[in-house]
């Protein structure tokens, strides 16, 4: 009788919804509503009007995004650049963190050093980063140019290009950038079971196998998760792009981000920049919420 109620009454306690976990989360949502929400609110209120910051603004709809679908010449090719800017630099990055971190888990001498030296660009502001390749890379006094000119070939226009410019930035936005999900995979290979790796060896396994059976199902989460931050760092990115070329030359490098700067700081265009942040964060929220809810399925959670 007495084993009969205390299973029920584990059932019951099982079963019972605990409140105490959520209200104790109320604080931090309430700071994050108000730090999120009101921006967004109000980039949506500027998006459906005419704000120009020197006169009343005035309800219009969705004038400015039928505008900037439609009408406007330099919307499309910064979609492109986006895109290639997202894909390329995304790509690169992890392959070379990929690799690094395979490579920087075997070494067992210097460790933290090599881990220290990996993690150097990471801790260099994004601006600092763009005023120092800036001026590595400038057309007439710049390191790089001024060594090719030693070596006797010619100096070369990467930054003010339109056929190198995006392409050079990307270069530089790897190097940049590269480092953290060096950090994050590697962090990612250490934690895997050692002895799985000990057990292949017995059965005869060869390292591709090892990497295909083994490495790359359980690095596959942290993978996700880099993933899905690098597109979100990258449909966004602002800083770098701004500092060495501000969109140009003639808008080969300009991205949404700085098209919306551009359009609400230049232009005194409040409403259609704020149409193109919307438009940014709608692509963001595409790209990253399919990533975030596939890591939450593959940990059980719906």
């Amino acid at each position: 009788m007495s084993s009969t109620f205390g299973s029920r009454s584990r059932r019951l306690n099982h079963n019972r919804f605990d409140l105490y976990p959520y209200l104790l989360n109320i604080p931090a949502v309430v700071v994050l509503g108000f730090v999120i929400g009101v921006p967004l609110v109000q980039v949506v209120i500027m998006s459906l009007s005419k704000y120009s910051f020197v006169s009343k603004s005035q309800f219009i709809g969705i004038k400015n995004f039928i505008d900037l679908f439609t009408r406007d010449r330099t919307f499309w090719p910064t979609v492109r650049n986006t895109v290639i800017w997202t894909l390329v630099s995304l790509s690169l990055e992890f392959t070379f963190a990929l690799l690094a971190s395979l490579v920087l888990n075997q070494i067992t001498r210097l460790k933290g050093i090599l881990r220290a030296m990996v993690l150097l660009p990471w801790v260099v502001p994004p601006v600092t980063v763009g005023l120092i390749w800036k001026t590595i890379l400038d057309t007439d006094a710049g390191l790089l140019n001024n060594i090719l000119k030693g070596l006797g070939m010619r100096a070369q226009p990467l930054l003010s290009s339109p056929d190198q410019a995006l392409g050079t930035l990307i270069a530089v936005a790897v190097w940049r950038y590269a480092p953290f999900m060096v950090i994050s995979l590697l962090a990612g290979l250490q934690s895997i079971d050692k002895e799985l790796y000990e057990a292949s060896a017995i059965e005869g396994a060869k390292p591709f196998q090892n990497f295909r059976f083994i490495t790359w199902p359980l690095l596959r989460p942290v993978i996700l998760v880099v993933v899905a931050m690098g597109t979100i760092w990258r449909v966004g990115h602002f800083d770098l792009i701004n500092m060495m070329t501000g969109g140009g030359p003639a808008g080969s490098t300009e991205l949404l981000s700085t098209l919306a700067y551009s359009k609400t700081i230049t232009e005194l265009n409040g409403g259609s920049g704020a149409a193109v942040a919307f438009v940014t964060l709608t692509v963001t929220l595409i790209v990253g919420l399919p990533i975030f809810r596939r890591l939450l399925s593959e940990r059980g959670v719906r």
